[in-house]
């Protein structure tokens, strides 16, 4: 029941009830298994309101949950992105890549990260297939994301 009022909180942006919530949800005596969706949220919201520190905590215990979590390597790298710790960032993210070739996000994150260290061509591969991903899934994302790049002085 906690973990649905964070996420309806959330949903009114209501962060810190949200946040209220999924940490009551976690101190429920369930499955480590049945938590991950809460300590992914809460995450989420740690990281939206600059708390780098207990996200990244966060995201690492959904991980040590389920290695196989995928959204948390995602998350992860963002939060590590932030931290200014980018390699582990690109780490992360090629993990999330390598258990779902076809996770977009995880591309388009990557390539953020190679073309802030400066690898553009790597920037440049990991955004193109990002791109091809949104096509089929989200194409205002693809355009989006092509534009993006286009006003960078990149050719996609």
């Amino acid at each position: 029941m906690h973990y649905h009022l964070g996420n309806a909180y959330t949903r009114s942006s209501n962060i810190e009830l949200a946040a209220k919530h999924y940490q009551v949800a976690l101190q429920q005596p369930i499955l480590s298994q049945l938590k991950l969706g809460a300590y992914n949220n809460l995450g989420n919201l740690l990281l939206a309101t600059g708390d780098l520190a207990m996200a990244k905590t966060a995201y690492e215990t959904t991980l040590k949950i389920d290695p196989s979590f995928v959204p948390g390597y995602n998350n992860l790298g963002k939060t590590l992105k932030a931290l200014g710790q980018l390699e582990d960032a690109i780490a992360s993210y090629q993990q999330a890549i390598q258990l779902n070739p076809d996770y977009a996000d995880a591309y388009q994150n990557l390539g953020v990260v190679w073309l802030k260290i400066g690898k553009v061509p790597e920037s440049l591969s990991a955004f193109k297939k990002a791109i091809a991903l949104h096509e089929t899934r989200n194409p205002s994302e693809a355009e989006r994301l092509r534009q993006g790049l286009r006003d960078m002085g990149f050719q996609v």
